[in-house]
């Protein structure tokens, strides 16, 4: 938040590909939020016990999340809104709702199937002086991590392979942070990790690297 220039989280919230938890969206609640619309194409199964665990520790940590306490499950919750199915495609539920104080998503963009296009729907579905908040985990996923090979070798599978490999399934659409920095000029990118590198220990903002780095990104 602090990285986007914001203290807290009010008014109209969208969260898109929130998953199976609903811990993010209570911590916006507390935070001040008026109303948070979920926005996800696939329901993911809740387990309940999961989900009571959650809460309970979040209230643990949070005191403003007391009155929650009562709802373990996220269908109880009020003041938030889900939209689930064919419209919930990322570029297509921002076409008809407008006037959002802050759109966030978190390891979601890199599963879309066209992400630039989504992120400027979002940024014309918000208010004038509207946030928009994307964690993007760029690596393979564990396709091919998983049994040893370097960590970009997804990106060396030819393009029509790779679709008949990933077609209808969660994994990454392969899109490179330059896609993003050419669809959103300007815009704040902060970087956590990059390959051959490894962690940062302190997030940085792409103009900042090192640019003997930078082509790791």
């Amino acid at each position: 938040m602090t990285q986007a220039g914001k203290l807290r989280f009010s008014g109209r919230i969208a969260e898109v590909g929130p998953g199976d938890k609903c811990g993010v969206t209570l911590l916006m609640l507390a935070d001040g939020a008026e109303r948070v619309d979920l926005v996800d194409r696939f329901y993911s199964k809740r387990v309940l016990k999961q989900q009571e665990r959650i809460i309970a520790a979040l209230i643990a940590e949070t005191p403003a999340l007391a009155n929650f306490a009562s709802l373990p499950r996220e269908e109880d919750i009020h003041r938030v809104w889900r939209h689930y199915g064919q419209r919930a495609l990322a570029e297509l539920p921002f076409l008809d709702n407008r006037g959002y104080d802050f759109i966030v998503s978190r390891a979601f963009m890199e599963h879309v199937t066209n992400p630039v296009l989504s992120l400027r729907r979002m940024y014309d579905a918000l208010n004038p002086d509207g946030t928009t908040i994307h964690k993007v985990a760029l690596p393979d996923h564990g396709i091919f991590t998983g049994y040893g090979f370097p960590v970009l070798k997804f990106m060396d599978i030819p393009t029509a392979l790779y679709s008949l490999m990933t077609g209808g399934s969660p994994y990454p659409n392969r899109v490179p942070l330059s896609r993003y920095r050419d669809a959103l000029p300007g815009r704040r990118i902060i970087v956590a990790d990059l390959v051959g590198l490894g962690a940062i220990e302190k997030p940085k903002r792409y103009e900042v690297i090192d640019p003997k780095c930078r082509s790791f990104c």
